[in-house]
């Protein structure tokens, strides 16, 4: 089944003071039922690296990375929080932005996709439709709950969206083999983009016959959580795309290695969000602007939609495009 709805998030915003007097942030956000971490688990592992860190070069991110391998190797939201925060250290220090740390810039603005929930067939088509007259012209469609509602949702938003709009669903690992082939075999007829996690994150083999049995573009999220589970992806041929989270990889810094490897492999990739707030977006964003294998509109402005303050402001109002962060730094306010 899907993941489900929220109305809240908690986050933990880790600060990073240096000798040099320079302070630098990061997130963690706290979705316990896709990363697997409380929010009690992320302070705490996140109290235990502080003190074991202290006193390391956050410009020298590979130690930084080896100290927390050795203490907490599966902990991804606390590494995350971290990381970006030695990022933000960094660019402040050398007055650049985040993303000329990272490489080359590839694109000026990002295009962002409009994700619309768990919803009645009336309840989507009338939120795309105003979203639409937004701008946005890609539309993420969460599915999986109710089979028959969402072939009426889907018809009706291809009917009424024209064919020029770009549909893209996301079944979080909802669907069983021989109901991914039924359902999305009767969807594909009204033009998807691409499908998101249709199985569940194992089932790569099942991936793969979707891919070649229904021609239709596998986007891969729950599958990859790290570089080993990308390698196993592009070995088992299941997918197109990865939705590369900097949650859920840790950071930056593994985020980008697993970029490199789906780009030698010769997929692309899509980056996603974690329903961040203001460092988080900001740190998705520095990744995207250099990142040669990112195709299609990004889901940045998934964070948007609901930030209040915590450097959000930064970015200005929700749009199906956002500009390029400026530093130094990420370029956010301190919370």
């Amino acid at each position: 089944m899907p993941i489900g709805s929220f109305n809240s998030l908690n986050h933990v915003i880790v600060t990073l003071n240096t000798t040099e007097g320079i302070s630098g942030q990061g997130e963690a956000t706290v979705i316990q039922e896709f990363m697997g971490e409380s929010l009690v688990q992320v302070a705490d592992e996140g109290r235990l690296l502080a003190r074991n860190l202290e006193g390391a070069d956050p410009e020298d991110l590979e130690s930084v990375h080896s100290i927390i391998d050795r203490l907490l190797p599966s902990c991804r939201s606390a590494r995350a929080a971290i990381d970006e925060a030695c990022h933000d250290v960094t660019g402040k220090k050398h007055g650049s932005p985040v993303w000329r740390l990272l490489g080359q810039r590839q694109r000026e603005y990002l295009a962002c996709t409009w994700a619309i929930g768990l919803k009645d067939p009336q309840g989507t088509v009338d939120e795309a439709v105003f979203r639409k007259s937004q701008g946005y012209s890609t539309f993420k469609i969460k599915i999986g709950d109710r089979d028959e509602e969402d072939l009426i949702k889907i018809r009706r938003l291809r009917e009424t969206l024209g064919p020029e709009a770009l549909i893209r669903l996301d079944a979080n690992g909802a669907y069983s083999r021989q109901r991914a082939l039924k359902m999305l075999d009767r969807m594909v007829p009204y033009g998807l983009e691409m499908v998101e996690q249709p199985c569940a994150a194992t089932e790569l083999g099942v991936m793969a016959e979707l891919r070649r049995s229904l021609g239709i573009k596998i986007l891969a999220d729950e599958s990859v959580f790290c570089a080993a589970d990308a390698e196993r992806l592009i070995e088992a041929g299941a997918a197109d795309l990865v939705n590369i989270k900097i949650q859920k990889l840790g950071g930056l810094r593994p985020a980008t290695e697993v970029a490199r490897m789906v780009e030698e492999a010769g997929l692309a990739c899509i980056v996603g969000s974690c329903l961040e707030v203001g460092p988080g977006i900001a740190a998705s964003a520095h990744f995207a602007v250099t990142c040669r294998s990112a195709a299609g509109a990004s889901d940045l402005a998934a964070g948007l939609q609901h930030s209040d303050g915590l450097g959000a402001t930064w970015f200005g109002s929700p749009g199906p495009t956002i500009r390029e962060p400026v530093g130094p730094g990420l370029g956010v306010p301190l919370c």
